[in-house]
């Protein structure tokens, strides 16, 4: 998956979110629940440390704005 799929191609990226803040659960434990690559888990909390937004997200942060 790359940075240009659609939102409706990445509904995981909320969940895994949720998953790693909320259950502490590891990238591989996420990629396996979701059944994505634990590549693409990675480079996808990867953006996220990147963009200085923090968990819980604020209330503007919508799913599609991710």
């Amino acid at each position: 998956m790359d940075r240009n799929t659609p939102y409706t191609r990445r509904p995981w990226i909320f969940t895994a979110l949720s998953l790693r803040f909320n259950d502490a659960l590891t990238y591989r434990e996420i990629a396996e629940q979701l059944n994505i690559s634990t590549s693409a888990t990675h480079k996808m909390f990867t953006r996220f440390r990147r963009t200085g937004i923090n968990w819980p997200l604020p209330e503007e942060y919508t799913a599609e704005r991710l």
